[in-house]
């Protein structure tokens, strides 16, 4: 399998929300990092799967399984993280 990189901006879910975390973290979704930014809420995911539509189709089900929305899908370019570790 496959690591693959991408980032869900989440709707439904208060950002300020106590406990925001735990949501996640403490329900099995260990693979994505939690920022907000703007007052919207994002998940960055290092998903491995066979695929990249299985890693994007199991991470909206866990997200959507935790009360919360798919705004949109966003890609990691891997020319640009090449280009960030180029010397």
């Amino acid at each position: 399998m496959t690591v693959y990189r991408f980032t869900i901006q989440v709707s439904g879910i208060d950002p300020d929300q106590e406990g925001l975390e735990d949501r996640f973290y403490g329900n099995g979704v260990d693979d994505a990092l939690i920022y907000v930014s703007s007052g919207r809420l994002f998940l960055a995911f290092d998903r491995e799967a066979w695929n990249e539509e299985a890693a994007i189709r199991s991470a909206t089900r866990d997200i959507i399984d935790r009360g919360g929305g798919v705004e949109r899908v966003i890609l990691d370019d891997p020319r640009t993280e090449n280009q960030a570790h180029s010397p």
